[in-house]
């Protein structure tokens, strides 16, 4: 009676597996580990890492509980136990890491942003008749899992900016790509194409938006605040002209996907070829990484894992563009491949004629190895998808 949900499962695992791994990344960062003089652990935390530990894990929780096929307080416990097994592993790593305390407090608020973030889902979940949010916020929807691989990819971003407030526009672009993909979730699924009006599209770009950017929320306040603004409105106008365009449309993932695309396709050619990314070949040299400092090892690595996040999310969409075509996985994975190579290519040509460092081989495989996950998590998309339907 458990062969049902094993698709849909495997497509969880993924998704969850995927922002474990970034998470790690990033509270990893400089990755310059060391054996300590003597181990240090605190049992103290200020308010302001309080709050972001709390938040920063409540995505983990959600994605976790979405998981579950299962109500009740077991569920929420288990979610809770996983939070702090991902905060206690990280913090034993920070152990190895100069300059950086593991703290007890923060196993403690992690394990908390987790459970609130199941809390959440099964909320959403809960009762008879599952609420709007229940039916957008949904993993199986091939569309909704851009919006979730947009989070980390936030993330990323927000560490990443460093003391340069222009490349918020970076952000920004991925916000107004997000938002209006949240815009299409909500007119497609909650019924708003048949009865246009109210705020809900903003708002939940909103705060989708800013549980992204928090890290950027303590160095650039009220710009973030403005980009905030600015992801809204983009949101709210997505919608109305959506409403007023569509009318009901079944299969709305491909058109949304493909409006969308050259707003991508701009974003992640500017993340690509700024001139402050770190090659993956100074990560293996050591002289010029070692002479950097902590903050700036922290930016560039960020900046670099950033890219990989973001041809994730581009093998992502190109199997989702193909999604409809019923053809075979090798295929599909052999598009993604080459639509990533083709990129890392067209980038690392920019990067050589703007005068920065030209991409190694090696790292040009990292991007196309991340494309190709990002294509699988849309196979196993697209299977639950077919599973689901069969059962109905």
């Amino acid at each position: 009676m458990h062969t049902p949900d094993r698709k849909p499962t495997a497509l969880g695992y993924a998704l969850l597996t995927y922002t474990t791994l970034v998470i790690a990344a990033i509270t990893l960062i400089p990755f310059d580990f060391r054996t300590p003089p003597r181990m240090a652990v605190s049992f103290t935390g200020s308010p302001t890492d309080i709050i972001q530990n709390i938040v920063f894990f409540v995505p983990l929780g959600f994605l976790f509980q979405l998981i579950r096929r299962r109500s009740g307080w077991l569920p929420l416990l288990k979610a809770f136990g996983f939070g702090l097994l991902v905060s206690g592993a990280v913090e034993a790593c920070q152990l190895f890491l100069p300059g950086r305390d593991s703290s007890v407090i923060d196993v403690a608020t992690n394990g908390f942003g987790t459970l609130l973030g199941a809390g959440a889902a099964a909320y959403l979940r809960g009762g008879e008749r599952p609420a709007p949010a229940s039916v957008l916020f949904a993993f199986e929807t091939p569309l909704m899992n851009v919006a979730y691989l947009i989070i980390p990819l936030l993330w990323l971003g927000s560490l990443s900016v460093g003391g340069e407030i222009h490349r918020l526009a970076l952000i920004i672009l991925l916000g107004v790509f997000g938002g209006s993909v949240l815009a299409s979730m909500y007119v497609n699924r909650t019924g708003l194409d048949r009865k246009p009006g109210g705020p809900m599209p903003a708002v939940y770009a909103s705060v989708w938006f800013i549980a992204g950017v928090l890290p950027a929320v303590a160095t650039f306040p009220v710009e973030v605040l403005a980009a905030a603004g600015i992801v809204a409105l983009a949101a709210q106008f997505s919608s109305r002209f959506q409403a007023e365009k569509n009318k009901a449309e079944r299969r709305f993932e491909q058109p949304t996907l493909k409006r969308l695309l050259p707003l991508f396709c701009l974003y992640l050619l500017l993340l690509s070829v700024w001139p402050t990314t770190l090659p993956l070949a100074e990560w293996f040299n050591g002289f010029d990484y070692k002479r950097l400092t902590d903050v700036q090892r922290i930016v560039f690595s960020s900046r670099f894992i950033e890219v990989i996040a973001a041809f994730t999310l581009l093998g992502y969409m190109v199997a989702g563009m193909r999604g409809r075509r019923s053809e075979s996985p090798l295929k599909t994975l052999g598009w993604a491949a080459a639509c990533a190579s083709g990129f890392s290519i067209l980038t690392a040509v920019l990067r050589d004629f703007l005068g920065g460092p030209l991409s190694s081989v090696m790292e040009a495989g990292l991007l196309t190895g991340a494309a190709l996950y990002g294509a699988v998590i849309y196979r196993l998309q697209l299977a639950a998808v077919k599973r689901l339907k069969a059962l109905e």
